[in-house]
């Protein structure tokens, strides 16, 4: 049997798993073209978007309870949110994000920023429609209040130019600081 080209999972394994090839919304703090109608906004407390570390910029809080808004936009099929935040062995904390449904539901999960690995990188939690999605039910259930159709990660054809505008509030719930570098929504 010759493997080349030929993918390790089946079509229905792989579409169990999230991608985002072309975001609805993008707000990136390296970029100066980010893809959003509207930029995040500070709810409460104080969020700056600046450089901690030369040439590594980002939405940074470092006073307990601030909270960012950012506007996110989903796709009726399949949607999907991305959030890279910092992790760090030193000085970083937990975030909790809010996601809350037209419908009024509203789901919450946590970003930790701490590590105990000796270095910082960027770490990127994603969510989708599925209560059991890796990083947590944060779309799943909420979504399903406003009538999206969960779970349907398999093929055929669907409409995925019918859109809705929503928003995630990320705030400072332990610890020191939290720095986002990207939100990325389809």
């Amino acid at each position: 049997d010759d493997l080349t080209g030929k993918p390790f999972y089946s079509q229905k394994d792989l579409a169990k798993y999230p991608s985002c090839t072309r975001p609805l919304v993008w707000h990136d703090a390296l970029s100066v073209h980010n893809r959003s109608d509207v930029a995040p906004e500070t709810v409460r407390g104080e969020w700056r978007l600046f450089e901690d570390k030369p040439g590594r910029p980002g939405w940074i809080t470092t006073e307990l309870g601030s909270t960012i808004s950012f506007p996110i936009r989903f796709s009726r099929v399949r949607p999907v949110l991305a959030i890279t935040f910092l992790r760090s062995y030193a000085n970083l904390g937990v975030a909790q994000v809010k996601f809350t449904a037209h419908s009024g539901k509203s789901n919450t999960v946590s970003l930790d920023g701490r590590w105990s690995k000796q270095f910082s990188l960027p770490d990127t939690a994603f969510f989708i429609d599925r209560p059991d999605g890796v990083s947590g039910n944060l779309l799943g259930d909420a979504l399903e209040s406003d009538g999206y159709e969960l779970y349907d990660w398999g093929g055929g054809e669907k409409d995925t130019s019918s859109v809705e505008d929503y928003s995630i509030e990320i705030t400072l719930v332990a610890g020191e600081k939290f720095k986002i570098t990207q939100v990325i929504s389809c």
